[in-house]
């Protein structure tokens, strides 16, 4: 830092600065928080009390360790501070704590019959996470033929390679998309090339009947840009595009799922129904 920055930039500024790169180099630090409350059943056990629980209450049903407890506070703590629960004052909390914890909305993605938790350890398991070690090397080097992903170049084999060899990483990835599917459905076109998804949808058209029999597709795919001006979505847009990389998939926008429809066949008057943030239920037809 130069002391001309020190005289160009005020103090708040640079505080702000230096917040928002910490916060990039420690991210991963949520994660693994978020990892380890999914691992101890902790949103489960809020959700158990009625959607709210005192430090003593979390100890209490998920067997945590007494000695242990001011070291999740603080987990609790950035857990609150970064969404996942809530933190208000406590009217009284067995002498361990003075806050009550309940649950965000965005937890009660991870709680009750159909929820996202098999997908927590799966995404920050250390065969996902060790894939984007080595992306600076990725982008020197001349795109291969094939198994040129971040995970093939890392691992030396395809995701579904190395679930067939690691019993542990097969049951990650299975529980993993059995519970993506039963909220976002399908959602496999991300996966696919361009070129790829044009032969899946031309495929689709031979299999269903003509539009005037009623013949349609129906995907649900993210479409990125339709939560124009949301910060929060644009960023987690932008996030899972880059975490496609890491088996050569890819978000798309309006436009590209339009040349892929248009290349493979069907109509261009398709419909998009944005459901849930940037994802969205898109009906084409032949």
């Amino acid at each position: 830092m130069t002391l001309r920055l020190l005289a160009e930039v005020s103090p708040q500024d640079l505080l702000v600065a230096l917040s928002e790169l910490q916060n990039h180099l420690l991210g991963y630090v949520k994660s693994m928080a978020l990892k380890c409350a999914v691992d101890l059943r902790i949103p489960d056990a809020i959700h158990r009390r009625g959607g709210v629980a005192t430090l003593a209450d979390i100890v209490a049903d998920t067997e945590i360790h007494p000695a242990k407890v001011p070291d999740l506070k603080r987990m609790m703590e950035l857990l609150s501070t970064s969404g996942i629960f809530t933190a208000t004052a406590a009217k009284d909390s067995g002498g361990i704590g003075d806050v009550v914890y309940g649950l965000t909305t965005a937890c009660y993605f991870l709680v009750g019959r159909c929820n996202l938790s098999p997908v927590v350890p799966y995404l920050v398991s250390p065969h996902i996470v060790s894939s984007f070690f080595g992306m600076s090397d990725w982008f020197r080097k001349e795109p291969a033929v094939a198994g040129g992903s971040l995970f093939e170049v890392a691992h030396g084999c395809s995701l579904q390679e190395m679930a067939s060899k690691d019993a542990a990483f097969s049951s990650l990835l299975n529980d993993s998309m059995a519970s993506d599917s039963q909220l976002f459905l399908e959602n496999v076109l991300h996966d696919w090339s361009d070129e790829d998804c044009v032969k899946i949808l031309q495929r689709c058209k031979q299999a269903i009947p003509a539009r005037t029999k009623g013949g349609k597709v129906i995907i649900i795919e993210m479409v990125r840009g339709s939560a124009q001006g949301d910060r929060k979505i644009s960023e987690m847009e932008d996030i899972q595009n880059v975490f496609m990389l890491h088996i050569n998939g890819v978000e798309r926008g309006i436009n590209e799922w339009k040349r892929i429809f248009s290349d493979a066949g069907f109509s261009d008057d398709y419909k998009i129904m944005p459901v849930l943030g940037p994802y969205s239920v898109i009906e084409i037809y032949p």
